[in-house]
């Protein structure tokens, strides 16, 4: 009910409109990321076939375009509906939002896991009962995260939590790209990008700018 009263999907709203958005928006992402091709196959096979596709990094231009409440109601949608394995993961580390929609408190989170390998994944995350999500928040607060986010260590926690869910799907929810500069360094991590416009407000030269960042580093570039 909290989450529904912020306008999020929740079971049982299936006919609303947004329902239906939701399902064409996912329906797309799956399909660019190979996920129906992977459909069927024993968690055994999907390890064995290497490294899955299934990193999506929500982004936009500038803060207040709906990002976070994106990859909420994705992540929400797809675990409920699909039944899919989800993973959701804070990377806005200066203007965090991911945790407040399910009134988590603050653990070490992404940073923390980053900066000390040692600690177990479990540590760091939240698991919902009865659903295949699980959230990992922001952790310690850094005035800048680039480097971090660009470092092999990083490389190594994205290439696990891939691997922890070669079943399902990881949603990073990255800074706004014009905002801040770890994005860039998140991007050349994920396999496909979702990158949020708010109709009718974000300027066109905004968002070609962001854009031409974006595709240098990374061409799976949708937009929502």
């Amino acid at each position: 009910s909290q989450l529904r009263a912020r306008g999020v999907f929740a079971p049982g709203d299936t006919g609303s409109s947004q329902a239906l958005e939701l399902r064409a928006v996912k329906r797309r992402l799956l399909r660019r990321i190979g996920f129906l091709q992977r459909a069927g196959r024993t968690t055994r096979q999907l390890r064995a076939a290497g490294r899955a596709r299934n990193l999506i990094l929500i982004t936009s231009t500038r803060p207040g375009e709906g990002k976070t409440f994106a990859a909420v109601n994705l992540a929400i949608s797809l675990a409920t509906e699909e039944r899919v394995p989800v993973t959701l993961i804070d990377a806005d580390v200066l203007r965090p939002r991911v945790r407040s929609y399910f009134d988590l408190p603050p653990t070490g989170g992404l940073v923390g896991r980053i900066l000390d390998p040692t600690t177990a994944i479990g540590d760091i995350a939240w698991r919902a009962e009865g659903l295949p999500l699980t959230v990992i928040g922001e952790g310690r607060r850094l005035d800048s995260a680039t480097d971090l986010f660009a470092s092999a260590a990083a490389q190594r926690f994205f290439s696990a939590i891939s691997a922890c869910r070669p079943d399902g799907v990881v949603i990073i929810d990255a800074p706004p790209i014009l905002a801040a500069t770890e994005t860039i360094a998140l991007a050349r991590h994920a396999d496909e990008i979702c990158f949020v416009v708010e109709a009718d407000e974000t300027p066109q030269a905004s968002i070609s700018a962001a854009l031409d960042e974006l595709l240098e580093l990374n061409p799976n570039v949708s937009l929502l």
